[in-house]
């Protein structure tokens, strides 16, 4: 299984399990306070059966359920997604309702287990999952807030059990992991021993360009949001008040903020010349923007309105739009494709062209050296290759954009448009010269 799809799993059993407490609560309400109270409370006709509601709790619309996602990419992943750094810290209201919350209806009570099964939960399989994210979110913040940590804390975030953690304390010098006085490891003695763990994943946060000039190569469905704000304050906040307008605009406790907040809203929507509502939805998670809305969005924030509008589609339509970029590697024909000899030919696209990124076929990893891996993350850069072409040498690492397509992170823009004048259907010939030196050679249709 891929990471993406192992990442997609791990988010649907968080879902599954919330939703299920938010039914299974609505069930003790019908039986405990007075009949369709639940149902109400839910949203739901009076008449509506809770028997496999599950499914009709729309996360969406609750404050917890709205920022699951972030909380999942801290906790598992390491990914701090700039603007949310108040929301994975355990002191912030949301995230301690989520900890409260999970707390106060225990899945192993009997008379709460009837009334999850009533729902749709299976408490065998569809429950403690919350109570892990949890974990990993208090071990996580602890490390990054400069807090002592257990053992228990240091297993979660070394990907170990908690016997193999212990038989580190009698380990030789190098891997010996030592306690303070209170029984638990200390800060800097936790970050210097996890960063020889192979199962441990560092913290990475990715900061937004400083400059209204320059934009993120890439942004996925949980940036976007964030970065529409952190857009809308440079160019439109004014004063302290206009920050913390946008501050609470985007917090999923004040839909309607912007009619108590107006100014700084209303400023970038009469640029964007869409509704107040509609600017202040962009701000919020989980991603809302419909894609009539990015061009207007895109005027009030200075960006390149088809750089924004490929990062909206990308993110609610991520196979489509790849499929739609990559016809090639879509093709029947190829699903099964696989690399031979030491070279492989890319079909460059307007976009390729126009943007001056390098898409290449998933298939043809086994060209490159392992180690040149990265993701989109900031800091999430492999070890260097040597691209050469026309008669320029630069280094890049490769990303894996998707689960069809790698590119290399380095852009070629200007060799595309002012050196060979690419077209649509050309092809560049990517060959493998040495271990780590690669010729890209392009070849007019």
């Amino acid at each position: 299984m891929t990471n993406t799809k192992k990442s997609r799993k791990m988010q649907d059993k968080l879902e599954t399990e919330l939703k299920g407490l938010f039914a299974a609560t609505a069930v003790v309400m019908n039986e405990c306070f007075y009949p369709s109270s639940g149902n109400r409370m839910l949203g739901l006709s009076e008449d509506k059966s809770l028997f496999g509601a599950l499914d009709l709790v729309e996360l969406d619309k609750t404050n917890i359920g709205r920022y699951l996602s972030i909380y999942y990419a801290y906790a598992y992943e390491g990914r701090l997604i700039p603007g949310y750094e108040n929301e994975v810290n355990l002191m912030d209201d949301n995230i301690e309702k989520l900890i409260d919350f999970v707390n106060f209806f225990k899945t192993d009570d009997p008379y709460f287990e009837l009334c999850l099964d009533v729902v749709g939960i299976d408490t065998n399989d569809d429950t403690g999952h919350l109570n892990d994210m949890v974990a990993h979110l208090s071990a996580r913040n602890s490390l990054d807030e400069g807090y002592s940590l257990s053992i228990v804390d240091i297993a979660i975030l070394a990907g170990m059990n908690e016997r193999s953690v212990k038989n580190a304390l009698t380990a030789d010098e190098e891997n010996r992991l030592t306690l303070n006085a209170a029984g638990d490891i200390d800060n800097d003695v936790a970050k210097n021993w996890l960063k020889g763990r192979r199962g441990f994943i560092a913290t990475q946060k990715r900061n937004y360009p400083e400059s209204l000039l320059d934009c993120p190569d890439q942004l996925d469905a949980l940036e976007i949001p964030s970065f529409v704000a952190n857009r809308i304050e440079k160019k439109f906040g004014e004063n302290p008040f206009d920050k913390v307008a946008l501050a609470t605009s985007s917090s999923p406790d004040f839909d309607g903020a912007y009619v108590e907040y107006p100014e700084v809203i209303q400023r970038a929507a009469k640029i964007a010349e869409l509704p107040n509502s509609v600017v202040q939805s962009a701000m919020q998670q989980p991603l809302r923007i419909k894609p009539e809305d990015c061009l207007g969005l895109a005027k009030a924030i200075s960006v390149d309105p088809v750089w924004f509008t490929m990062q909206v589609m990308r993110a609610i339509y991520p196979l489509q739009m790849d499929m739609l970029l990559n016809p090639t590697y879509y093709n029947s024909a190829d699903e099964d494709a696989q690399l031979e000899g030491t070279s492989v030919d890319i079909v460059l696209t307007e976009a390729m062209i126009k943007h001056g990124y390098l898409d290449i076929p998933a298939y043809a990893k086994e060209l490159f050296p392992s180690d040149c891996f990265g993701s989109r993350e900031e800091n999430g850069t492999g070890t260097d290759i040597t691209l050469r072409y026309g008669s320029q040498e630069v280094l890049s690492d490769i990303r894996i954009k998707s689960e069809k397509t790698i590119s290399p992170r380095k852009r070629f823009t200007a060799w595309f448009q002012k050196e060979v004048f690419a077209a649509a259907g050309d092809r560049v010939r990517i060959t493998k010269v040495d271990d780590r030196i690669f010729q890209l050679i392009h070849q007019p249709k």
